[in-house]
Protein backbone atom coordinates (compact mmCIF):
# COMPACT_ATOMS: atom_id res chain seq x y z
CA UNK A 1 0.00 0.00 0.00
CA UNK A 2 1.34 3.43 -0.90
CA UNK A 3 0.20 7.04 -0.31
CA UNK A 4 1.46 10.65 -0.39
CA UNK A 5 1.24 13.16 2.46
CA UNK A 6 1.71 16.91 2.71
CA UNK A 7 2.09 19.06 5.81
CA UNK A 8 -0.60 21.67 6.56
CA UNK A 9 -0.14 23.24 9.97
CA UNK A 10 -0.04 20.41 12.49
CA UNK A 11 -1.86 17.97 10.20
CA UNK A 12 -0.44 15.42 7.78
CA UNK A 13 -2.89 15.53 4.87
CA UNK A 14 -3.44 12.79 2.26
CA UNK A 15 -2.63 13.93 -1.26
CA UNK A 16 -3.26 10.63 -3.06
CA UNK A 17 -3.18 6.87 -2.48
CA UNK A 18 -2.94 3.85 -4.77
CA UNK A 19 -5.47 1.12 -5.58
CA UNK A 20 -3.88 -1.33 -3.14
CA UNK A 21 -4.52 1.13 -0.32
CA UNK A 22 -8.19 1.39 -1.34
CA UNK A 23 -8.48 -2.40 -1.66
CA UNK A 24 -6.77 -3.52 1.54
CA UNK A 25 -7.16 -0.64 3.95
CA UNK A 26 -10.18 -0.58 6.28
CA UNK A 27 -10.15 3.24 6.12
CA UNK A 28 -12.49 4.75 3.55
CA UNK A 29 -11.67 8.16 2.03
CA UNK A 30 -9.00 9.22 4.58
CA UNK A 31 -8.32 12.96 4.86
CA UNK A 32 -5.52 13.16 7.40
CA UNK A 33 -3.03 10.62 8.76
CA UNK A 34 -4.88 10.33 12.06
CA UNK A 35 -7.66 8.59 10.09
CA UNK A 36 -5.21 5.72 9.61
CA UNK A 37 -2.93 5.84 12.66
CA UNK A 38 -3.35 7.37 16.10
CA UNK A 39 -0.13 9.43 15.72
CA UNK A 40 -0.13 10.72 19.29
CA UNK A 41 0.90 7.20 20.29
CA UNK A 42 3.56 7.11 17.54
CA UNK A 43 6.18 9.79 18.44
CA UNK A 44 8.84 8.07 16.31
CA UNK A 45 6.63 8.33 13.24
CA UNK A 46 5.80 12.03 13.75
CA UNK A 47 9.45 12.86 14.39
CA UNK A 48 10.56 11.11 11.21
CA UNK A 49 7.79 12.77 9.19
CA UNK A 50 8.71 16.23 10.44
CA UNK A 51 12.35 15.61 9.53
CA UNK A 52 11.40 14.52 6.03
CA UNK A 53 9.15 17.55 5.48
CA UNK A 54 11.91 19.79 6.78
CA UNK A 55 14.40 18.26 4.35
CA UNK A 56 16.53 16.91 7.16
CA UNK A 57 16.01 13.28 6.17
CA UNK A 58 15.57 11.63 2.79
CA UNK A 59 14.30 8.18 3.77
CA UNK A 60 13.42 6.29 6.91
CA UNK A 61 11.68 3.11 8.10
CA UNK A 62 9.44 3.28 11.18
CA UNK A 63 7.55 0.48 12.95
CA UNK A 64 3.90 1.51 13.53
CA UNK A 65 1.27 -0.21 15.66
CA UNK A 66 -2.38 -0.11 14.66
CA UNK A 67 -5.02 -1.08 17.23
CA UNK A 68 -8.71 -1.82 16.72
CA UNK A 69 -11.26 -3.61 18.88
CA UNK A 70 -9.62 -6.84 20.04
CA UNK A 71 -6.91 -6.62 17.35
CA UNK A 72 -3.28 -5.35 17.22
CA UNK A 73 -1.23 -5.17 14.02
CA UNK A 74 2.35 -4.01 13.38
CA UNK A 75 3.50 -2.43 10.12
CA UNK A 76 6.71 -0.98 8.67
CA UNK A 77 6.21 2.52 7.25
CA UNK A 78 8.94 3.31 4.64
CA UNK A 79 9.18 7.11 4.30
CA UNK A 80 10.70 8.87 1.26
CA UNK A 81 10.93 12.64 0.81
CA UNK A 82 9.81 14.04 -2.55
CA UNK A 83 10.83 17.63 -3.34
CA UNK A 84 8.44 19.74 -5.44
CA UNK A 85 9.24 22.68 -7.76
CA UNK A 86 7.69 25.13 -5.31
CA UNK A 87 10.19 24.01 -2.72
CA UNK A 88 7.69 22.25 -0.52
CA UNK A 89 8.22 18.63 0.29
CA UNK A 90 5.85 15.66 0.07
CA UNK A 91 6.41 12.39 1.86
CA UNK A 92 5.66 9.09 0.13
CA UNK A 93 4.89 6.25 2.52
CA UNK A 94 4.93 2.59 1.56
CA UNK A 95 3.42 0.12 4.05
CA UNK A 96 5.01 -3.33 4.49
CA UNK A 97 3.89 -6.18 6.75
CA UNK A 98 5.88 -6.55 9.93
CA UNK A 99 7.25 -10.02 10.84
CA UNK A 100 5.83 -9.58 14.34
CA UNK A 101 2.36 -10.07 12.76
CA UNK A 102 3.07 -13.67 11.80
CA UNK A 103 3.39 -14.88 15.36
CA UNK A 104 0.32 -12.85 16.32
CA UNK A 105 -1.69 -14.40 13.51
CA UNK A 106 -0.50 -17.86 14.50
CA UNK A 107 -1.55 -17.19 18.10
CA UNK A 108 -4.98 -15.99 16.93
CA UNK A 109 -5.39 -19.11 14.81
CA UNK A 110 -4.43 -21.34 17.71
CA UNK A 111 -6.83 -19.47 20.03
CA UNK A 112 -9.66 -19.84 17.54
CA UNK A 113 -8.93 -23.54 17.18
CA UNK A 114 -8.98 -24.03 20.95
CA UNK A 115 -12.22 -22.06 21.25
CA UNK A 116 -13.88 -24.08 18.48
CA UNK A 117 -12.76 -27.39 19.97
CA UNK A 118 -13.98 -26.35 23.41
CA UNK A 119 -17.43 -25.39 22.11
CA UNK A 120 -17.61 -28.44 19.84
CA UNK A 121 -16.93 -30.86 22.69
CA UNK A 122 -18.91 -29.23 25.52
CA UNK A 123 -22.09 -28.21 23.74
CA UNK A 124 -25.10 -30.39 24.57
CA UNK A 125 -26.14 -30.70 20.91
CA UNK A 126 -24.80 -33.62 18.87
CA UNK A 127 -22.44 -32.45 16.10
CA UNK A 128 -20.41 -34.07 13.32
CA UNK A 129 -18.07 -32.66 10.64
CA UNK A 130 -17.69 -34.17 7.15
CA UNK A 131 -15.26 -33.45 4.33
CA UNK A 132 -16.33 -32.94 0.72
CA UNK A 133 -16.19 -36.73 0.20
CA UNK A 134 -18.91 -37.14 2.88
CA UNK A 135 -16.44 -38.80 5.26
CA UNK A 136 -16.87 -38.06 8.96
CA UNK A 137 -13.73 -36.33 10.25
CA UNK A 138 -14.94 -35.15 13.69
CA UNK A 139 -17.73 -36.09 16.06
CA UNK A 140 -18.43 -34.60 19.48
CA UNK A 141 -19.13 -36.38 22.75
CA UNK A 142 -22.78 -35.28 22.85
CA UNK A 143 -23.50 -37.04 19.55
CA UNK A 144 -21.85 -40.24 20.74
CA UNK A 145 -23.72 -40.18 24.03
CA UNK A 146 -27.14 -39.14 22.64
CA UNK A 147 -27.23 -41.57 19.72
CA UNK A 148 -25.26 -44.55 21.10
CA UNK A 149 -22.20 -44.59 18.82
CA UNK A 150 -18.47 -45.03 19.39
CA UNK A 151 -16.04 -42.58 17.77
CA UNK A 152 -13.99 -45.32 16.09
CA UNK A 153 -17.16 -46.60 14.41
CA UNK A 154 -17.75 -43.25 12.66
CA UNK A 155 -14.44 -41.53 11.88
CA UNK A 156 -13.62 -42.04 8.21
CA UNK A 157 -17.05 -43.52 7.40
CA UNK A 158 -19.64 -42.12 4.97
CA UNK A 159 -21.94 -39.96 7.06
CA UNK A 160 -25.09 -41.54 5.53
CA UNK A 161 -24.29 -44.49 7.85
CA UNK A 162 -26.05 -42.67 10.70
CA UNK A 163 -29.34 -42.09 8.83
CA UNK A 164 -32.31 -44.38 8.22
CA UNK A 165 -32.27 -45.60 4.63
CA UNK A 166 -35.27 -43.49 3.61
CA UNK A 167 -33.39 -40.32 4.61
CA UNK A 168 -29.99 -41.18 3.06
CA UNK A 169 -30.68 -39.57 -0.34
CA UNK A 170 -31.98 -36.41 1.30
CA UNK A 171 -28.87 -36.25 3.49
CA UNK A 172 -26.61 -36.53 0.41
CA UNK A 173 -28.54 -33.74 -1.33
CA UNK A 174 -28.16 -31.52 1.75
CA UNK A 175 -24.41 -32.23 1.82
CA UNK A 176 -24.00 -31.23 -1.83
CA UNK A 177 -25.88 -27.99 -1.32
CA UNK A 178 -23.97 -27.06 1.85
CA UNK A 179 -20.57 -27.73 0.28
CA UNK A 180 -21.59 -25.30 -2.48
CA UNK A 181 -22.25 -22.69 0.20
CA UNK A 182 -26.05 -22.80 0.05
CA UNK A 183 -28.37 -22.62 3.05
CA UNK A 184 -30.62 -25.67 3.51
CA UNK A 185 -32.45 -24.55 6.65
CA UNK A 186 -33.61 -26.92 9.39
CA UNK A 187 -34.86 -30.38 8.36
CA UNK A 188 -36.60 -33.17 10.25
CA UNK A 189 -34.81 -36.49 9.68
CA UNK A 190 -34.34 -39.83 11.43
CA UNK A 191 -31.14 -41.45 12.66
CA UNK A 192 -30.72 -45.22 12.89
CA UNK A 193 -28.24 -47.36 14.85
CA UNK A 194 -27.90 -51.16 14.95
CA UNK A 195 -26.64 -52.25 18.36
CA UNK A 196 -26.79 -55.66 20.05
CA UNK A 197 -29.32 -56.91 17.52
CA UNK A 198 -31.61 -53.95 18.20
CA UNK A 199 -32.42 -50.99 15.92
CA UNK A 200 -32.29 -47.67 17.78
CA UNK A 201 -34.05 -44.80 15.98
CA UNK A 202 -34.12 -41.11 16.86
CA UNK A 203 -36.11 -38.31 15.26
CA UNK A 204 -33.89 -35.24 14.94
CA UNK A 205 -33.97 -31.65 13.74
CA UNK A 206 -30.87 -31.15 11.56
CA UNK A 207 -29.11 -27.88 10.72
CA UNK A 208 -25.99 -27.58 8.56
CA UNK A 209 -23.25 -25.06 7.92
CA UNK A 210 -20.25 -24.92 5.58
CA UNK A 211 -16.74 -24.46 7.02
CA UNK A 212 -14.04 -23.22 4.61
CA UNK A 213 -10.45 -23.92 5.65
CA UNK A 214 -7.06 -23.18 4.09
CA UNK A 215 -6.46 -24.09 0.44
CA UNK A 216 -10.23 -23.67 -0.09
CA UNK A 217 -11.03 -26.96 1.62
CA UNK A 218 -14.70 -27.15 2.50
CA UNK A 219 -16.39 -29.15 5.24
CA UNK A 220 -19.97 -29.63 6.34
CA UNK A 221 -20.87 -29.32 10.00
CA UNK A 222 -24.18 -30.86 11.11
CA UNK A 223 -25.97 -30.23 14.39
CA UNK A 224 -28.66 -32.62 15.68
CA UNK A 225 -31.45 -31.77 18.14
CA UNK A 226 -33.41 -34.79 19.37
CA UNK A 227 -37.16 -34.34 18.78
CA UNK A 228 -38.20 -37.95 19.41
CA UNK A 229 -40.45 -37.00 22.34
CA UNK A 230 -42.13 -34.29 20.31
CA UNK A 231 -42.72 -36.64 17.36
CA UNK A 232 -44.10 -39.31 19.69
CA UNK A 233 -46.48 -36.73 21.16
CA UNK A 234 -47.58 -35.65 17.67
CA UNK A 235 -48.29 -39.26 16.70
CA UNK A 236 -50.17 -39.79 19.96
CA UNK A 237 -52.30 -36.68 19.32
CA UNK A 238 -53.04 -37.73 15.74
CA UNK A 239 -54.05 -41.21 16.93
CA UNK A 240 -56.19 -39.72 19.71
CA UNK A 241 -57.89 -37.39 17.22
CA UNK A 242 -58.58 -40.27 14.83
CA UNK A 243 -60.04 -42.31 17.69
CA UNK A 244 -62.16 -39.35 18.82
CA UNK A 245 -63.43 -38.82 15.26
CA UNK A 246 -64.29 -42.51 15.01
CA UNK A 247 -66.06 -42.45 18.37
CA UNK A 248 -67.93 -39.28 17.42
CA UNK A 249 -69.07 -40.85 14.15
CA UNK A 250 -70.17 -43.98 15.99
CA UNK A 251 -72.10 -41.83 18.45
CA UNK A 252 -73.79 -39.90 15.64
CA UNK A 253 -74.67 -43.12 13.81
CA UNK A 254 -76.06 -44.62 17.02
CA UNK A 255 -78.16 -41.54 17.79
CA UNK A 256 -79.48 -41.41 14.25
CA UNK A 257 -80.46 -45.09 14.28
CA UNK A 258 -82.01 -44.92 17.76
CA UNK A 259 -83.93 -41.78 16.88
CA UNK A 260 -85.51 -43.54 13.92
CA UNK A 261 -86.39 -46.53 16.11
CA UNK A 262 -88.02 -44.30 18.74
CA UNK A 263 -89.98 -42.07 16.38
CA UNK A 264 -92.16 -44.88 15.03
CA UNK A 265 -93.71 -45.92 18.37
CA UNK A 266 -93.91 -42.29 19.50
CA UNK A 267 -95.91 -41.34 16.42
CA UNK A 268 -98.28 -44.21 17.23
CA UNK A 269 -98.67 -42.99 20.83
CA UNK A 270 -99.34 -39.44 19.65
CA UNK A 271 -101.85 -40.56 17.02
CA UNK A 272 -103.81 -42.94 19.25
CA UNK A 273 -103.85 -40.57 22.24
CA UNK A 274 -105.14 -37.75 19.99
CA UNK A 275 -107.84 -40.05 18.61
CA UNK A 276 -108.89 -41.10 22.14
CA UNK A 277 -108.93 -37.49 23.41
CA UNK A 278 -111.28 -36.59 20.56
CA UNK A 279 -113.44 -39.68 21.44
CA UNK A 280 -113.76 -40.78 17.82
CA UNK A 281 -115.25 -44.13 18.86
CA UNK A 282 -117.39 -42.91 21.75
CA UNK A 283 -116.96 -41.38 25.21
CA UNK A 284 -114.16 -42.51 27.52
CA UNK A 285 -116.54 -42.69 30.48
CA UNK A 286 -114.40 -40.77 32.99
CA UNK A 287 -113.03 -37.24 32.61
CA UNK A 288 -109.80 -38.13 34.43
CA UNK A 289 -108.92 -40.51 31.58
CA UNK A 290 -109.08 -37.53 29.24
CA UNK A 291 -106.71 -35.54 31.48
CA UNK A 292 -104.28 -38.43 31.55
CA UNK A 293 -104.44 -38.76 27.77
CA UNK A 294 -103.63 -35.07 27.39
CA UNK A 295 -100.56 -35.60 29.58
CA UNK A 296 -99.55 -38.58 27.45
CA UNK A 297 -100.09 -36.59 24.25
CA UNK A 298 -98.11 -33.53 25.43
CA UNK A 299 -95.28 -35.67 26.83
CA UNK A 300 -95.04 -37.72 23.65
CA UNK A 301 -94.97 -34.57 21.50
CA UNK A 302 -92.22 -33.13 23.72
CA UNK A 303 -90.18 -36.34 23.50
CA UNK A 304 -90.64 -36.43 19.71
CA UNK A 305 -89.38 -32.85 19.47
CA UNK A 306 -86.28 -33.79 21.47
CA UNK A 307 -85.66 -36.85 19.30
CA UNK A 308 -86.05 -34.73 16.16
CA UNK A 309 -83.46 -32.26 17.54
CA UNK A 310 -81.06 -35.10 18.38
CA UNK A 311 -81.58 -36.63 14.94
CA UNK A 312 -80.91 -33.31 13.19
CA UNK A 313 -77.77 -32.73 15.26
CA UNK A 314 -76.54 -36.28 14.56
CA UNK A 315 -77.11 -35.86 10.82
CA UNK A 316 -75.29 -32.54 10.75
CA UNK A 317 -72.33 -33.85 12.76
CA UNK A 318 -72.14 -36.92 10.50
CA UNK A 319 -72.16 -34.67 7.42
CA UNK A 320 -75.31 -36.32 6.05
CA UNK A 321 -77.64 -33.33 6.21
CA UNK A 322 -78.70 -31.83 2.89
CA UNK A 323 -80.49 -28.52 2.54
CA UNK A 324 -83.87 -28.49 0.79
CA UNK A 325 -83.32 -25.09 -0.78
CA UNK A 326 -86.06 -22.87 -2.12
CA UNK A 327 -86.94 -19.18 -2.38
CA UNK A 328 -88.29 -17.79 0.90
CA UNK A 329 -90.06 -14.54 1.70
CA UNK A 330 -88.56 -13.56 5.11
CA UNK A 331 -91.44 -11.15 5.90
CA UNK A 332 -94.10 -13.80 5.33
CA UNK A 333 -92.06 -16.40 7.26
CA UNK A 334 -91.67 -14.12 10.29
CA UNK A 335 -95.41 -13.40 10.48
CA UNK A 336 -96.18 -17.13 10.11
CA UNK A 337 -93.86 -17.91 13.03
CA UNK A 338 -95.53 -15.15 15.05
CA UNK A 339 -98.90 -16.86 14.60
CA UNK A 340 -97.44 -20.29 15.44
CA UNK A 341 -95.95 -18.99 18.72
CA UNK A 342 -99.00 -16.95 19.66
CA UNK A 343 -100.49 -19.47 22.08
CA UNK A 344 -97.20 -19.81 23.99
CA UNK A 345 -96.85 -16.03 24.17
CA UNK A 346 -100.37 -15.62 25.52
CA UNK A 347 -100.01 -18.37 28.12
CA UNK A 348 -96.68 -16.85 29.26
CA UNK A 349 -98.22 -13.32 29.32
CA UNK A 350 -95.55 -11.97 26.96
CA UNK A 351 -95.77 -9.54 24.06
CA UNK A 352 -93.91 -9.99 20.77
CA UNK A 353 -92.92 -6.86 18.85
CA UNK A 354 -92.32 -7.37 15.12
CA UNK A 355 -90.11 -4.99 13.14
CA UNK A 356 -89.44 -5.95 9.50
CA UNK A 357 -87.79 -3.54 7.05
CA UNK A 358 -89.80 -2.54 3.98
CA UNK A 359 -86.98 -3.31 1.55
CA UNK A 360 -86.56 -6.97 2.52
CA UNK A 361 -85.44 -9.10 -0.45
CA UNK A 362 -86.17 -12.78 -0.73
CA UNK A 363 -83.89 -15.45 0.71
CA UNK A 364 -82.52 -18.71 -0.68
CA UNK A 365 -82.43 -21.48 1.91
CA UNK A 366 -84.10 -24.42 3.65
CA UNK A 367 -87.42 -23.03 4.88
CA UNK A 368 -87.93 -25.75 7.51
CA UNK A 369 -84.51 -25.13 9.04
CA UNK A 370 -84.85 -21.36 9.04
CA UNK A 371 -88.27 -21.71 10.68
CA UNK A 372 -86.77 -24.04 13.29
CA UNK A 373 -83.89 -21.63 13.95
CA UNK A 374 -86.26 -18.77 14.74
CA UNK A 375 -88.70 -20.93 16.70
CA UNK A 376 -85.85 -22.30 18.84
CA UNK A 377 -84.66 -18.77 19.61
CA UNK A 378 -88.17 -17.50 20.39
CA UNK A 379 -88.90 -20.57 22.56
CA UNK A 380 -85.77 -19.84 24.59
CA UNK A 381 -86.83 -16.23 25.01
CA UNK A 382 -90.30 -17.28 26.15
CA UNK A 383 -88.82 -19.75 28.62
CA UNK A 384 -86.46 -17.24 30.24
CA UNK A 385 -88.46 -14.00 30.09
CA UNK A 386 -90.70 -13.03 33.06
CA UNK A 387 -94.41 -12.34 32.49
CA UNK A 388 -95.30 -8.84 31.34
CA UNK A 389 -92.05 -8.34 29.40
CA UNK A 390 -91.41 -8.09 25.64
CA UNK A 391 -89.76 -10.20 22.97
CA UNK A 392 -88.53 -8.42 19.84
CA UNK A 393 -88.30 -10.10 16.43
CA UNK A 394 -86.75 -7.91 13.74
CA UNK A 395 -85.39 -8.30 10.21
CA UNK A 396 -83.27 -5.90 8.16
CA UNK A 397 -81.37 -5.75 4.88
CA UNK A 398 -77.92 -4.28 5.59
CA UNK A 399 -74.73 -4.32 3.48
CA UNK A 400 -76.25 -6.86 1.05
CA UNK A 401 -76.95 -9.27 3.95
CA UNK A 402 -80.19 -10.27 5.66
CA UNK A 403 -80.05 -9.81 9.43
CA UNK A 404 -82.72 -11.40 11.65
CA UNK A 405 -82.60 -10.68 15.39
CA UNK A 406 -84.45 -12.17 18.38
CA UNK A 407 -84.11 -10.08 21.54
CA UNK A 408 -85.79 -10.39 24.92
CA UNK A 409 -86.03 -8.71 28.31
CA UNK A 410 -85.33 -11.94 30.16
CA UNK A 411 -82.93 -12.99 32.89
CA UNK A 412 -79.93 -13.10 30.52
CA UNK A 413 -76.94 -15.43 30.41
CA UNK A 414 -73.72 -14.90 32.41
CA UNK A 415 -70.87 -13.92 30.11
CA UNK A 416 -68.70 -16.84 31.23
CA UNK A 417 -71.49 -19.26 30.14
CA UNK A 418 -71.83 -17.98 26.55
CA UNK A 419 -69.59 -20.64 25.03
CA UNK A 420 -71.27 -23.45 27.01
CA UNK A 421 -74.80 -22.66 25.81
CA UNK A 422 -73.64 -22.76 22.18
CA UNK A 423 -72.31 -26.32 22.55
CA UNK A 424 -74.58 -29.38 22.14
CA UNK A 425 -76.42 -30.23 25.39
CA UNK A 426 -74.81 -27.22 27.05
CA UNK A 427 -76.93 -25.45 29.67
CA UNK A 428 -76.32 -22.69 32.18
CA UNK A 429 -75.26 -24.26 35.48
CA UNK A 430 -77.64 -22.13 37.59
CA UNK A 431 -81.05 -23.25 38.94
CA UNK A 432 -82.52 -19.85 38.07
CA UNK A 433 -81.99 -20.62 34.37
CA UNK A 434 -83.43 -24.16 34.45
CA UNK A 435 -87.03 -23.27 33.72
CA UNK A 436 -89.05 -26.04 32.13
CA UNK A 437 -87.79 -29.00 30.18
CA UNK A 438 -84.95 -28.74 27.74
CA UNK A 439 -81.97 -30.65 26.33
CA UNK A 440 -79.60 -27.81 25.63
CA UNK A 441 -79.91 -28.27 21.86
CA UNK A 442 -81.92 -25.18 20.93
CA UNK A 443 -79.09 -22.68 20.52
CA UNK A 444 -76.48 -25.19 19.26
CA UNK A 445 -78.88 -26.43 16.59
CA UNK A 446 -79.70 -22.89 15.54
CA UNK A 447 -75.98 -22.14 15.27
CA UNK A 448 -75.06 -25.18 13.14
CA UNK A 449 -78.16 -24.67 10.94
CA UNK A 450 -77.03 -21.11 10.29
CA UNK A 451 -73.55 -22.41 9.43
CA UNK A 452 -75.12 -24.87 6.95
CA UNK A 453 -76.46 -21.79 5.18
CA UNK A 454 -73.02 -20.19 5.20
CA UNK A 455 -74.22 -17.67 7.77
CA UNK A 456 -73.43 -16.92 11.38
CA UNK A 457 -75.18 -16.75 14.73
CA UNK A 458 -73.91 -14.38 17.42
CA UNK A 459 -74.96 -14.13 21.05
CA UNK A 460 -75.06 -11.00 23.18
CA UNK A 461 -76.26 -11.38 26.73
CA UNK A 462 -75.57 -10.23 30.24
CA UNK A 463 -77.13 -11.59 33.40
CA UNK A 464 -80.20 -9.58 34.37
CA UNK A 465 -80.20 -7.57 31.12
CA UNK A 466 -81.77 -9.91 28.58
CA UNK A 467 -80.44 -11.74 25.55
CA UNK A 468 -79.96 -10.81 21.91
CA UNK A 469 -79.29 -13.40 19.20
CA UNK A 470 -78.41 -12.22 15.69
CA UNK A 471 -78.65 -14.41 12.59
CA UNK A 472 -76.75 -13.16 9.55
CA UNK A 473 -77.42 -14.63 6.09
CA UNK A 474 -74.57 -13.85 3.64
CA UNK A 475 -74.90 -12.05 0.32
CA UNK A 476 -74.95 -15.28 -1.73
CA UNK A 477 -78.19 -16.23 0.07
CA UNK A 478 -79.91 -12.98 -0.85
CA UNK A 479 -82.08 -12.79 -3.98
CA UNK A 480 -82.33 -9.19 -5.14
CA UNK A 481 -85.25 -7.91 -7.26
CA UNK A 482 -84.88 -9.06 -10.85
CA UNK A 483 -82.20 -11.63 -9.96
CA UNK A 484 -82.41 -15.11 -11.55
CA UNK A 485 -83.89 -17.44 -8.91
CA UNK A 486 -82.87 -20.75 -10.48
CA UNK A 487 -80.46 -22.89 -8.44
Amino acid sequence: MRFLLKKEGDDYVFVKFNEAFIKYSDVKNPKVLTDLVWIKDEPELTESLDQCFAGEKEIDVVEVKRTSVGDVRFYNFALARLEQENGKNLVEITIYPNPRNYSALKQERDDAQILFSSIFQTIGVGMIVMDHHRRIVRVNDSFLENYHWEAQELIGEDFTTIFCKEFADEAVEVHQQVIKGRNTGALEMRLSREKDGETLCSDVLVTSAMLEMTQKRRFQMMAFIDISDRKAMEEHLIKAKDEADTANKAKSDFLANMSHELRTPLNAIIGFSDMMMNELFGPLGNERYKEYLEDVFVSAKHLLAIINDVLDMAKIEAGRFELDERVIDPTSLIHTIRRMMDSKLVSSKLTMVIDVADNMPRLKGDERLIRQILMNLISNSIKFTPAGKNIFLSAAYLNDEIIITVEDEGIGIPIEQHQAVLEPFGQVSDPRHNRGQGTGLGLPLARVMMELHGGSLSLESEEGKGTKVTCCFPVDRVIKPGQDMTF
